[in-house]
């Protein structure tokens, strides 16, 4: 069986150093092992390894990211009252729907759950 090369845009290439990134799967040598390479500039290429590859996809995927952390303060901003006033009615207290205290402790809750985006 010949190794299959995989480039981004879904075309099969045999590899050059001018391919940007590309995996090796199938074929001879060990069982799922998988190659990649990164280009450095137009005319060197070097091996990547996890981590390389793992901070190119973050440095890719950062606006991405950052909506999700942007919507998940906005999600919170809006449903902490929400979910302040339920309790308080849970828990029968007198004048459940007063406003003051409203968003108390909402810090807490964003350090926990904006990461998770």
């Amino acid at each position: 069986m010949t190794p299959t090369y995989h480039k981004r845009i879904s075309s099969y290439h045999r590899p050059t150093e001018h391919n940007s990134l590309f995996v090796i799967r199938g074929g001879g040598g060990k069982k799922g092992a998988v190659a990649a390479t990164v280009e450095e500039d137009e005319s060197t290429t070097k091996e990547a390894g996890p981590i390389q590859l793992f901070v190119k996809t973050l440095k890719e995927a950062r606006r991405h990211l950052m909506a999700a952390g942007v919507a998940r303060c906005v999600s919170i901003f809006t449903m902490y009252p929400m979910d302040t006033i339920k309790t308080r009615m849970q828990m029968e207290q007198a004048n459940a729907l007063r406003l003051t205290g409203l968003y108390k402790g909402v810090a807490g809750s964003l350090f926990g759950q904006v990461p998770y985006g």
